[in-house]
Protein backbone atom coordinates (compact mmCIF):
# COMPACT_ATOMS: atom_id res chain seq x y z
CA UNK A 1 0.00 0.00 0.00
CA UNK A 2 1.44 3.35 -1.09
CA UNK A 3 0.94 6.43 1.12
CA UNK A 4 -0.45 9.66 -0.30
CA UNK A 5 2.79 11.27 0.85
CA UNK A 6 5.41 10.43 -1.83
CA UNK A 7 8.18 10.55 0.79
CA UNK A 8 6.61 7.76 2.86
CA UNK A 9 7.90 4.24 2.11
CA UNK A 10 5.48 1.62 0.84
CA UNK A 11 3.63 -0.49 3.43
CA UNK A 12 3.59 -4.18 2.58
CA UNK A 13 1.97 -7.31 3.98
CA UNK A 14 2.71 -10.72 2.54
CA UNK A 15 3.29 -14.42 2.96
CA UNK A 16 6.25 -16.41 1.75
CA UNK A 17 7.57 -19.93 1.47
CA UNK A 18 10.81 -21.69 0.58
CA UNK A 19 12.05 -25.19 -0.21
CA UNK A 20 15.64 -26.24 -0.91
CA UNK A 21 17.34 -29.24 -2.47
CA UNK A 22 18.31 -30.60 0.98
CA UNK A 23 14.64 -30.77 2.05
CA UNK A 24 14.75 -27.63 4.18
CA UNK A 25 11.53 -25.61 4.09
CA UNK A 26 9.89 -22.62 5.71
CA UNK A 27 6.66 -20.65 5.59
CA UNK A 28 5.93 -17.28 7.09
CA UNK A 29 4.26 -13.92 6.97
CA UNK A 30 5.50 -10.36 7.31
CA UNK A 31 3.98 -6.93 7.79
CA UNK A 32 6.20 -3.91 7.17
CA UNK A 33 4.20 -0.78 7.94
CA UNK A 34 4.88 2.97 7.72
CA UNK A 35 2.27 5.14 9.42
CA UNK A 36 1.40 8.81 9.99
CA UNK A 37 3.61 10.03 7.13
CA UNK A 38 6.43 7.75 8.28
CA UNK A 39 6.45 8.96 11.86
CA UNK A 40 5.83 5.41 13.07
CA UNK A 41 7.30 2.20 11.65
CA UNK A 42 6.07 -1.26 12.64
CA UNK A 43 7.42 -4.57 11.37
CA UNK A 44 6.27 -8.06 12.31
CA UNK A 45 7.81 -11.16 10.70
CA UNK A 46 6.75 -14.66 11.78
CA UNK A 47 8.42 -17.84 10.50
CA UNK A 48 7.95 -21.59 10.92
CA UNK A 49 10.24 -24.05 9.20
CA UNK A 50 12.41 -27.13 9.28
CA UNK A 51 16.05 -26.70 8.30
CA UNK A 52 18.71 -29.31 7.56
CA UNK A 53 21.97 -27.57 8.39
CA UNK A 54 25.66 -28.12 9.02
CA UNK A 55 27.56 -27.06 12.14
CA UNK A 56 31.11 -26.01 11.21
CA UNK A 57 32.18 -25.23 14.75
CA UNK A 58 33.20 -21.88 16.19
CA UNK A 59 36.25 -19.85 15.22
CA UNK A 60 38.77 -19.85 12.41
CA UNK A 61 40.52 -23.03 13.57
CA UNK A 62 37.49 -25.19 14.29
CA UNK A 63 38.17 -28.95 13.89
CA UNK A 64 34.75 -29.19 12.21
CA UNK A 65 35.65 -26.64 9.53
CA UNK A 66 36.13 -29.28 6.83
CA UNK A 67 33.93 -32.00 8.32
CA UNK A 68 30.79 -30.37 9.74
CA UNK A 69 28.15 -32.07 11.85
CA UNK A 70 24.68 -32.35 10.36
CA UNK A 71 21.69 -31.22 12.37
CA UNK A 72 17.99 -30.66 11.88
CA UNK A 73 16.22 -27.66 13.41
CA UNK A 74 12.46 -27.19 13.56
CA UNK A 75 12.24 -23.45 14.12
CA UNK A 76 9.63 -20.88 15.11
CA UNK A 77 10.50 -17.18 15.18
CA UNK A 78 8.62 -13.98 15.97
CA UNK A 79 10.37 -10.59 15.84
CA UNK A 80 8.10 -7.54 16.25
CA UNK A 81 9.70 -4.08 15.96
CA UNK A 82 8.26 -0.61 16.66
CA UNK A 83 10.10 2.62 15.76
CA UNK A 84 9.23 6.28 16.28
CA UNK A 85 10.56 9.24 14.32
CA UNK A 86 12.96 11.52 16.20
CA UNK A 87 13.11 15.33 15.86
CA UNK A 88 16.11 14.99 13.54
CA UNK A 89 15.56 14.19 9.87
CA UNK A 90 15.53 10.49 8.96
CA UNK A 91 16.29 9.26 12.51
CA UNK A 92 14.14 6.66 14.29
CA UNK A 93 14.33 5.05 17.73
CA UNK A 94 12.39 2.17 19.20
CA UNK A 95 12.41 -1.39 20.42
CA UNK A 96 12.34 -4.96 19.23
CA UNK A 97 11.39 -8.28 20.80
CA UNK A 98 12.99 -11.49 19.52
CA UNK A 99 11.57 -14.93 20.27
CA UNK A 100 13.12 -18.00 18.64
CA UNK A 101 12.21 -21.59 19.54
CA UNK A 102 14.23 -24.50 18.12
CA UNK A 103 13.73 -28.26 18.38
CA UNK A 104 17.07 -29.65 17.14
CA UNK A 105 18.54 -33.05 16.39
CA UNK A 106 22.28 -33.53 15.83
CA UNK A 107 23.69 -36.29 13.64
CA UNK A 108 27.38 -36.89 14.40
CA UNK A 109 27.70 -40.20 12.54
CA UNK A 110 29.55 -38.54 9.65
CA UNK A 111 32.43 -37.56 11.95
CA UNK A 112 32.04 -40.24 14.62
CA UNK A 113 30.74 -43.56 13.26
CA UNK A 114 28.10 -45.27 15.43
CA UNK A 115 27.63 -42.12 17.50
CA UNK A 116 24.06 -41.77 18.80
CA UNK A 117 21.93 -38.85 17.67
CA UNK A 118 21.42 -36.02 20.12
CA UNK A 119 18.26 -33.95 20.49
CA UNK A 120 17.36 -30.86 22.44
CA UNK A 121 14.80 -28.08 22.57
CA UNK A 122 15.86 -24.53 23.25
CA UNK A 123 14.54 -21.00 23.17
CA UNK A 124 15.96 -17.48 23.11
CA UNK A 125 13.99 -14.44 24.17
CA UNK A 126 15.36 -10.91 24.07
CA UNK A 127 14.43 -7.24 24.25
CA UNK A 128 16.40 -4.81 22.13
CA UNK A 129 16.93 -1.11 21.56
CA UNK A 130 16.95 -0.11 17.88
CA UNK A 131 18.18 3.09 16.23
CA UNK A 132 17.79 3.69 12.48
CA UNK A 133 18.89 6.41 10.07
CA UNK A 134 17.21 6.06 6.68
CA UNK A 135 17.54 8.57 3.83
CA UNK A 136 17.08 6.05 0.99
CA UNK A 137 14.77 6.99 -1.85
CA UNK A 138 13.04 3.58 -1.74
CA UNK A 139 12.64 0.76 0.76
CA UNK A 140 12.51 -1.77 -2.10
CA UNK A 141 14.94 -0.64 -4.81
CA UNK A 142 17.04 2.27 -3.46
CA UNK A 143 19.36 4.05 -5.86
CA UNK A 144 20.56 6.82 -3.56
CA UNK A 145 20.74 7.62 0.13
CA UNK A 146 22.14 6.13 3.33
CA UNK A 147 20.91 3.52 5.78
CA UNK A 148 22.23 2.86 9.29
CA UNK A 149 20.82 0.40 11.81
CA UNK A 150 22.12 -0.19 15.33
CA UNK A 151 20.57 -2.89 17.50
CA UNK A 152 21.47 -3.96 21.04
CA UNK A 153 19.48 -6.93 22.34
CA UNK A 154 19.60 -8.45 25.80
CA UNK A 155 18.58 -12.11 25.93
CA UNK A 156 17.65 -13.47 29.33
CA UNK A 157 16.09 -16.36 31.19
CA UNK A 158 13.90 -13.76 32.90
CA UNK A 159 12.29 -13.12 29.50
CA UNK A 160 11.48 -16.78 28.93
CA UNK A 161 14.68 -17.87 27.19
CA UNK A 162 17.33 -20.44 28.06
CA UNK A 163 20.37 -18.16 27.66
CA UNK A 164 21.76 -14.90 29.04
CA UNK A 165 23.79 -12.78 26.63
CA UNK A 166 24.06 -9.44 24.86
CA UNK A 167 24.13 -9.14 21.08
CA UNK A 168 25.01 -5.90 19.29
CA UNK A 169 24.61 -5.48 15.52
CA UNK A 170 25.57 -2.51 13.38
CA UNK A 171 24.69 -2.19 9.67
CA UNK A 172 25.54 0.58 7.20
CA UNK A 173 24.72 0.90 3.50
CA UNK A 174 25.24 3.73 1.03
CA UNK A 175 23.76 3.99 -2.48
CA UNK A 176 25.06 6.05 -5.41
CA UNK A 177 23.22 6.49 -8.74
CA UNK A 178 25.50 6.17 -11.77
CA UNK A 179 23.15 7.48 -14.42
CA UNK A 180 19.51 6.42 -14.73
CA UNK A 181 19.92 2.64 -14.75
CA UNK A 182 23.09 1.83 -12.77
CA UNK A 183 23.52 1.93 -8.99
CA UNK A 184 26.68 1.40 -6.94
CA UNK A 185 26.36 0.48 -3.28
CA UNK A 186 28.43 -0.83 -0.43
CA UNK A 187 27.46 -2.43 2.87
CA UNK A 188 29.25 -2.80 6.20
CA UNK A 189 28.10 -5.20 8.91
CA UNK A 190 29.50 -5.69 12.42
CA UNK A 191 28.31 -8.06 15.16
CA UNK A 192 29.38 -8.61 18.75
CA UNK A 193 28.19 -11.17 21.31
CA UNK A 194 28.97 -11.15 25.03
CA UNK A 195 27.75 -13.91 27.32
CA UNK A 196 26.35 -17.42 27.04
CA UNK A 197 24.92 -17.36 23.51
CA UNK A 198 23.86 -20.54 21.68
CA UNK A 199 26.08 -21.39 18.72
CA UNK A 200 23.33 -20.64 16.21
CA UNK A 201 23.04 -17.03 17.42
CA UNK A 202 26.74 -16.18 17.56
CA UNK A 203 28.11 -13.40 15.37
CA UNK A 204 28.46 -14.47 11.75
CA UNK A 205 29.87 -13.30 8.44
CA UNK A 206 27.04 -12.30 6.12
CA UNK A 207 28.36 -13.01 2.64
CA UNK A 208 26.59 -14.51 -0.33
CA UNK A 209 28.37 -17.71 -1.33
CA UNK A 210 28.81 -19.05 2.22
CA UNK A 211 26.44 -21.43 3.96
CA UNK A 212 24.50 -19.77 6.76
CA UNK A 213 26.39 -20.32 10.02
CA UNK A 214 29.59 -21.40 8.28
CA UNK A 215 31.66 -18.62 9.90
CA UNK A 216 30.75 -18.14 13.58
CA UNK A 217 32.45 -16.52 16.57
CA UNK A 218 31.92 -13.82 19.20
CA UNK A 219 32.85 -11.02 16.77
CA UNK A 220 32.24 -10.75 13.01
CA UNK A 221 32.66 -8.03 10.39
CA UNK A 222 31.61 -8.02 6.74
CA UNK A 223 32.18 -5.56 3.87
CA UNK A 224 30.56 -5.83 0.44
CA UNK A 225 30.28 -3.74 -2.72
CA UNK A 226 27.73 -4.19 -5.49
CA UNK A 227 26.84 -2.77 -8.89
CA UNK A 228 23.25 -3.06 -10.17
CA UNK A 229 22.11 -2.48 -13.74
CA UNK A 230 18.38 -2.14 -14.40
CA UNK A 231 18.73 -3.11 -18.07
CA UNK A 232 15.11 -3.84 -19.04
CA UNK A 233 11.81 -2.98 -17.33
CA UNK A 234 11.88 -4.88 -14.02
CA UNK A 235 15.00 -6.92 -14.82
CA UNK A 236 18.24 -6.09 -13.00
CA UNK A 237 21.67 -7.64 -13.33
CA UNK A 238 24.24 -7.32 -10.57
CA UNK A 239 27.84 -8.08 -9.67
CA UNK A 240 29.18 -8.13 -6.11
CA UNK A 241 32.29 -8.80 -4.09
CA UNK A 242 33.38 -8.59 -0.50
CA UNK A 243 35.01 -10.22 2.48
CA UNK A 244 34.47 -10.99 6.13
CA UNK A 245 36.34 -11.88 9.30
CA UNK A 246 35.48 -13.62 12.57
CA UNK A 247 37.36 -13.54 15.87
CA UNK A 248 37.00 -14.35 19.55
CA UNK A 249 37.54 -10.71 20.56
CA UNK A 250 37.53 -7.34 18.82
CA UNK A 251 41.30 -7.12 19.33
CA UNK A 252 41.81 -10.34 17.38
CA UNK A 253 40.08 -9.07 14.23
CA UNK A 254 43.22 -7.42 12.86
CA UNK A 255 45.10 -10.72 12.63
CA UNK A 256 42.13 -12.86 11.56
CA UNK A 257 42.03 -14.29 8.01
CA UNK A 258 39.73 -12.67 5.46
CA UNK A 259 37.07 -14.85 3.85
CA UNK A 260 36.36 -13.53 0.33
CA UNK A 261 33.27 -13.91 -1.85
CA UNK A 262 32.01 -12.59 -5.16
CA UNK A 263 29.54 -13.34 -7.90
CA UNK A 264 26.92 -12.18 -10.36
CA UNK A 265 23.15 -12.38 -10.29
CA UNK A 266 19.85 -11.57 -11.96
CA UNK A 267 16.73 -10.18 -10.30
CA UNK A 268 13.15 -9.59 -11.34
CA UNK A 269 11.32 -6.84 -9.46
CA UNK A 270 7.91 -8.13 -8.38
CA UNK A 271 7.11 -4.70 -6.94
CA UNK A 272 7.43 -1.62 -9.11
CA UNK A 273 9.92 1.04 -8.20
CA UNK A 274 8.58 3.85 -6.02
Amino acid sequence: QKSENPDTPTTTTGVFGMYTNNQSWAVGAIHDGYYLDDRIRFRLPAVHGEFNLDFYGVGNDSPLKDNPLEYNAVTNALIPRLLFELPWDNWFLGGQYTLVNIDAKLDASGSFPNAPGLGWQTQTSGLGLVSVYDSRNSNFWPSKGNWLELTATRYSEYLGGDYDYLKVIGKWAQYFPLGRTVTFLYRLDGQFVDGDAPFWDLSRVRLRGYVGGQLLDNVAVTAQAEVRWNFYNRWTGLAFGGGGRIADTIGDLGSAPTNPAGGIGLRYMLVEKQ
